[in-house]
């Protein structure tokens, strides 16, 4: 019988594994948000809609006040999670990047689990792309899409974003996580360039691209 020594190939192979990079946990978020009609007499908003994603039925994050910002967030998601009762995997892709300032980006897509929904089901989407400062506020744009009010984006006009404060002190925002709130005055739908609608809506976001 012929032995052989596998010592050197077997921590050869350990070596390797060990050095291989550690697997990402993948993105997660929630998120909520109203089209509705606007607080000027830029024009008026054809069809109000409210929106969210969440793990769950009425899972999502409080929509914004304008008196406290949002201390309920909801459950996330994560992305490629499997939507229950349904076909198809959610979709959650962020990212937070920066140091004092923050540019962002956000992609959700999920069934409507907002309990202000009424009888509008079917699958919401959100597209978000800004920078928040260091003192908490930032531009940036927002597209929606809903099953009853259909497609509609800031287009050029710009929204304000704004970092949800922390307890401690400072914002909840960092490298790779996110929680702010958003504010377009002017948002149009695309099956509609005559009608203004206005959206507010509140973002949780963790484990996104950091860089």
């Amino acid at each position: 019988m012929i032995t052989r020594n596998l010592t050197g190939p077997f921590l050869v192979a350990l070596s390797a594994l060990a050095c291989s990079p550690a697997i990402e946990p993948p993105a997660k978020g929630s998120a909520h948000y109203s089209i509705d009609y606007p607080d000027s007499d830029l024009g008026i908003c054809g069809i109000v809609s409210v929106a969210g994603i969440g793990d769950g039925e009425g899972n999502v994050p409080e929509l914004p006040s304008g008196v406290s910002p949002p201390e309920d967030f909801g459950v996330e998601v994560q992305n490629g999670q499997s939507i229950e009762g349904g076909t198809g995997n959610y979709v959650v892709q962020c990212r937070v990047a920066g140091e004092s300032a923050f540019d962002i980006s956000v992609e959700m897509e999920g069934p409507n689990h907002s309990s202000q929904a009424g009888f509008e089901v079917g699958t919401t989407s959100i597209q978000i792309t800004g920078t928040i400062g260091s003192d908490g506020e930032g531009t940036g744009s927002v597209a929606y899409q809903t099953a009853r009010g259909g497609s509609g984006s800031s287009r050029e006009a710009l929204c304000t974003l704004s970092a949800v404060p922390s307890n401690e002190g400072g914002f909840q925002i960092g490298e790779g996580y996110a929680r702010f709130t958003f504010h377009c005055p002017h948002t149009v739908r695309s099956r509609d360039d005559l009608g203004v609608c206005e959206a507010n809506g509140t973002v949780h976001i963790r484990d996104c691209e950091d860089k």
